[in-house]
């Protein structure tokens, strides 16, 4: 009775213990609002520029700051993510954006706007680090050879 136990428990696949279409869900709605983040700021340049009574030129920066420091932190983040782990700099960088986005909404003027842009841009790295390699990712954040047993991203 114990061997056929043992056999029948052998033969039961492992279930992951977070379901792996809620880390796709919340990987790609993050994903998402850097997306639209970036296409909002672009769409209401204008409409930024005047409410903070700025010219067209100074409120480019708004774009030019995000981008600059989203450059900067690109060859950084790998290591960063190594020291810290790849699922941790991704959570911390979720937050530091949703944070920096709710303080570029209460920005009182231009230079504390340009600077909330800096952080957001510098949060945005860590979309880069979860396809490190070619290959679907596990439950856990970790690289799988198992077809089917993963997402793409």
């Amino acid at each position: 009775m114990s061997s056929a136990t043992l056999t029948m428990d052998a033969a039961e696949p492992s279930r992951p213990a977070i379901n792996p279409w809620i880390i796709a869900l919340a990987v790609t709605l993050a994903t998402f609002m850097e997306v639209l983040d970036t296409s909002i700021a672009n769409v209401a340049l204008p409409h930024i520029a005047g409410s903070l009574s700025a010219g067209t030129d100074e409120s480019t920066w708004v774009l030019t700051s995000y981008l600059v420091s989203n450059a900067i932190v690109l060859p950084l983040s790998g290591w960063i993510s190594s020291i810290i782990g790849r699922k941790r700099f991704y959570m911390s960088c979720v937050a530091l954006f949703t944070v920096s986005s709710l303080l570029c909404g209460l920005a009182p003027n231009l230079a504390m706007l340009i600077f909330f842009r800096v952080l957001q841009g510098a949060a945005t790295e860590s979309r880069w680090l979860w396809p490190r390699r070619s290959g679907p990712l596990s439950a856990d954040g970790s690289l799988t050879t198992t077809p089917g047993a993963g997402f793409s991203l």
